[in-house]
């Protein structure tokens, strides 16, 4: 008898991560405020992306359909709320985002109830998320196993205030992953904001942490990149222990209207590839928001250029 023993190997090869910061697709509160995206937005969008593997982004808003004041409207007069019906999310699929971070001060803009339609609308679209405490999201591709998790300076997620507990988030996954992914929403908003400060930032009186202190901890405890949103404006990167940090990529996609000019129309797109027991390669699109909001390539780099100078 002849016997015939297979051996099956998992393909390994190396996979792109491409990060982009905060996107919005709009809100039709307290006046609609949303024009569905066209083809030719769509596809700049895809152009930005191309030859990624994973799209990984942070979604400024919710997905419901209540028609009730916001709390923190009733108290403000000036006031920034978000949300679109349940069936406009189907356009980040077509963008195609495989993970957004919920983990930001508008996850909660219209209570837990919204923010509970908005979890299940990603979970329609096959959209991965994290931010709510104690969650992560794990993907496993091309034989890499790789966490993402998400964190803001708020008691309902993963805090980045609570420096103990992100050690230990961290570390717990260590042990099970090829590629860890912190990615945190915090920090100061608008053009003055575009330098990382040391210590804790406050906005709004709201405390926004320490996000140097907080990303060179969670590369520390095991995470091999950080990724930050929140600042609305490009901020610097640094490689810290041979990891890399980026403070802020700036918006994405923002069609909302701001009464002044504090917030710049430049982001950067962060492209890393990575492969097992090799160090990551980092690349960089830069682009430029068009008065719609929505992104296109610039050609003159200038996002990139604004990246080096605030990175040194």
């Amino acid at each position: 008898m002849i016997v015939l023993i297979f051996y099956f190997t998992t393909l390994v090869h190396a996979v792109t991560l491409q990060f982009v910061g905060d996107v919005l697709l709009g809100t039709d509160y307290p006046v609609n405020n949303y024009v569905r995206p066209i083809p030719s937005q769509l596809d700049s969008v895809k152009a930005l992306i191309k030859g990624s593997d994973l799209l990984l982004g942070n979604y400024e808003g919710c997905f419901c359909e209540t028609q009730l004041t916001p709390l923190k409207c009733k108290k403000n007069k000036a006031c920034y709320a978000f949300k679109l019906p349940v069936s406009e999310g189907e356009f980040l699929k077509k963008m195609g985002f495989h993970y957004l971070s919920h983990a930001n001060n508008h996850a909660y803009d219209f209570e837990p109830e919204c923010l509970k339609s908005t979890l299940e609308t990603f979970h329609f679209l096959g959209i991965k998320t994290s931010g709510l405490r104690n969650t992560f999201s794990r993907f496993d591709i091309s034989g890499l196993s790789i966490v993402v998790i998400s964190f803001h300076a708020s008691e309902h997620f993963n805090s980045i205030l609570d420096l103990e507990r992100v050690r230990e988030k961290i570390h717990v996954h260590r042990k099970n992953a090829d590629f860890i992914v912190v990615f945190f929403h915090g920090g100061g908003e608008g053009r003055s904001a575009t330098k990382t400060p040391f210590g804790n930032e406050f906005f709004l009186n709201e405390n926004r942490g320490d996000v140097r202190r907080f990303a060179r901890l969670s590369i520390d405890s095991g995470a091999d990149i950080v990724v930050g949103s929140g600042p609305h404006v490009i901020r610097g990167m640094e490689m810290y222990k041979g990891k890399m940090i980026a403070y802020s990529l700036g918006d994405f996609i923002f069609p909302i209207e701001r009464p002044d000019d504090s917030y710049e129309p430049y982001g950067i797109s962060l492209k890393v590839k990575i492969e097992k027991n090799k160090k990551p390669d980092f690349n960089w699109v830069s682009f430029k928001r068009e008065k719609s909001g929505w992104p296109v390539l610039d050609p003159s780099s200038e996002a990139h250029e604004l990246l080096k100078s605030r990175s040194q």
